[in-house]
């Protein structure tokens, strides 16, 4: 089936909500044609995975470096990577911290020795 029909037929997909159908059609598209800029911008938002987003739109700029929208986008997918890794090592930094204060156990036998000691008084 040639592209353009493959590419409507993704358009047409993506628009109904089948997001699944549509990013599979695109990609086919894709691989019989990886210039066509408009399957790589399509499946820049269908796409899951952050990275998979990011490289999708790099395409696009590869095909078309004046594409001011894709290159915008990028820049958002970008601040929403940096976000991502912030919070990654935030949580990271907590659980550490958290690694620094007994654990569930060593509180248990904390408390157990504490009342063993006031039965001895």
């Amino acid at each position: 089936m040639p592209s353009t029909e493959l590419l409507r037929q993704g358009v047409e997909a993506a628009r109904a909500g089948q997001k699944l159908e549509a990013r599979k059609i695109f990609m086919q598209v894709v691989e019989i044609d990886p210039q066509n800029e408009l399957a790589w911008m399509w499946l820049s938002g269908l796409m899951d995975d952050l990275e998979d987003r990011i490289i999708a739109c790099e395409n696009v700029l590869t095909i078309n470096p004046a594409n001011e929208k894709v290159r915008a986008y990028l820049e958002s997918l970008f601040m929403q990577r940096e976000m991502r890794a912030r919070g990654e090592a935030l949580e990271k930094q907590a659980d550490q911290k958290e690694g620094e204060i007994p654990s569930q156990g060593s509180a248990n036998q904390s408390v157990s020795l504490a009342l063993a000691e006031q039965l001895e008084d």
